[in-house]
């Protein structure tokens, strides 16, 4: 691996699988601090929020694995690899001892990673955040 190659992953694999390993460390938990939004369905906005930004980290991840794709190819992929990562997430709190899997979760973790691949569309569409979702660079 060049030097370029390796800080490339440092740069953009890395933080994702910082966050992955932080998503799995909160799932393992029995009881992890939620913090209260004052309605219903706020954990749901929490699980958004979470797997909106490894959406984000993915798309970036996915430059250092699909180099020299698209970057449709690198949102699909991106996305893809939320999905899964989301579903086993699920799995896992089903074997912690007081946690469950829960298939709406699985949605709002979906809804977040699919919002945060429409941001990075619209941003860069727009000329907005060249400098982090460039398909040129």
């Amino acid at each position: 691996m060049s030097n370029r190659r390796a800080t490339d992953f440092l740069q953009l694999v890395l933080p994702l699988i910082a966050h992955c390993a932080t998503i799995y460390y909160v799932s393992s938990l029995p009881s992890p601090p939620t913090p209260d939004l004052g309605f219903d369905w706020g954990d749901k906005v929490v699980h958004a929020g979470a797997f909106g930004l490894m959406g984000l980290l993915a798309v970036r991840a996915a430059r250092w694995f699909a180099e020299g794709k698209t970057l449709a190819r690198w949102i699909t992929v991106g996305l893809l690899f939320c999905c899964i990562y989301a579903g086993l997430d699920e799995v896992h709190q089903s074997y912690v001892p007081g946690r469950d899997a829960d298939v709406m979760d699985w949605v709002a973790d979906i809804v977040g990673a699919a919002l945060a691949g429409e941001a990075i569309w619209l941003i860069r569409r727009t000329g907005w955040g060249a400098a982090l979702f460039n398909p040129s660079t």
